[in-house]
Order: C-alpha cells, then structure tokens, then sequence
C-alpha cells in the first residue's frame, strides 16, 4: 500500500514537472554571433548551424529578399498548421509547433542571414528524450512547403 502511494507520487511529481517544462521558453534561444543555440544532449532535434551529420538539415534558401523569404516561411508555418509566433524580429522568427495528439511544444527557430542568403533553422522539441523524427519531419514538410511557395514566386 505505501509503496504503491509512494509510486503514485513519483508519477505526478513527473507529469507535473513535465508539464512545466512543456510550458517554459528554453533561455537559450536566439542568435548569438551569428549562430542559433547548440542542440541538447538529447536526438530530439535537428539543425542546418550543427556538425552532427544525423542531426544536419540544409538551411532554407533565400526566395527574393530578407522580408519575401521570410513571407513565405510564414506562409509555409501556417499552412503546415499548428504554429504560433513567439518572437519576430527582422532577422529571426521562433515558432511554438504544438504536436496536435499530446499537446506537447517544440520550438522551431528561423534565422535570416543575408551574408549567406540563407535561413538556417533549428527545431528542438521541449520535452522527452526521443520524437520518433519529428522534428525531422517537420523540416522536411516546411521545406517542401517553402520551396513550392518560392518556385511559385519565381515564376511570376
């Protein structure tokens, strides 16, 4: 019986710390120098700025100018569905992607560098360990996405 409570009462402090974390912008976010923050420990996340090769994706490619680009990569977030802003500046955006069956949040970040013409991006989920490619996926998904928007825009 005690031990059963005593079990009982883990579980909750876990869901209960979990649920704070999900609900808390890391600190870590933003540009530094020119660079988006490191990758946790943890594989559930992908960048274009990391040297781990299973964890690389390739940045964006800018489509017009800073400001069209990054029209269209809001574009793409909104169609792709279940993003939020949490911070616009001219050359970065941070995004909240709510996973839509278990309400859990992944940052995703954009940073427009025009030294490169690129939009290096970083996704990195909040909680857990694994995403069973999640984030992957969801770059992949934005990426097709963005690069239809861009292929559109130039055929104007």
């Amino acid at each position: 019986m005690i031990m059963s409570i005593i079990v009982t009462g883990i579980i909750l402090l876990v869901i209960v710390l979990a649920i704070k974390r999900n609900s808390t912008v890391p600190s870590i976010l933003g540009v530094k120098e020119g660079k988006l923050a490191p990758l946790p420990p943890s594989p559930n996340a992908v960048s274009s700025q990391t040297r781990q090769a299973d964890r690389y994706v390739q940045p964006f490619p800018y489509a017009g100018n800073r400001e069209q680009t990054k029209d269209l990569v809001k574009k793409a977030a909104a169609d792709f569905g279940g993003a939020r802003i949490l911070v616009e500046r001219p050359d970065y955006l941070h995004m909240v992607f709510t996973i839509p069956v278990i309400p859990f949040h992944d940052d995703v970040e954009f940073f427009f560098s025009d030294s490169e013409g690129l939009v290096h991006y970083r996704s990195a989920s909040r909680v857990g360990y694994s995403d069973l490619g999640v984030n992957r996926k969801r770059y992949e998904r934005l990426r097709h996405i963005f690069d239809q928007y861009a292929q559109e825009q130039t055929s104007r």
